[in-house]
């Protein structure tokens, strides 16, 4: 199961619904409220909650559009994060794709960050 949040108290009901229901649970955030939400205090949060409540939850940033979201997401330990290239051409769709999943520790490349900025600075100028 999946389900969206925006604060603690969202994370907390939908990890008190998940442990009633004895399910792991996917805790999504959206670029909005990824951009609102103290990373630090909700990856504590959940990380020690589950140990808490004995289930697993994992932290989700979806439908990522924004290179410095995806590098916070991975600093503060983000389960996983969605790249949302879908408005460029295929091709350079799994060039951007690639730049992250190839990047040494999930760090990005130099120059597939410039040519990355370059395209998203254009497209959301």
């Amino acid at each position: 199961f999946f389900f969206f949040l925006w604060n603690i108290e969202s994370a907390k009901a939908v990890l008190d619904a998940a442990t009633y229901q004895k399910q792991n649970v996917i805790l999504q955030t959206s670029m909005k409220a990824f951009s609102e939400i103290d990373k630090e205090e909700l990856r504590f949060f959940v990380t020690n909650y589950v140990r808490y409540k004995g289930i697993n939850a994992y932290l989700h940033l979806d439908h990522c559009k924004r290179m410095d979201y995806i590098e916070e997401a991975i600093t503060y330990k983000w389960d996983s994060v969605m790249i949302d290239a879908s408005k460029y051409p295929f091709e350079e769709n799994i060039k951007i794709v690639d730049a992250f999943l190839n990047a040494e520790e999930n760090m990005i490349d130099p120059v597939y960050r410039n040519r990355i900025e370059q395209i998203i600075e254009y497209e959301y100028d």
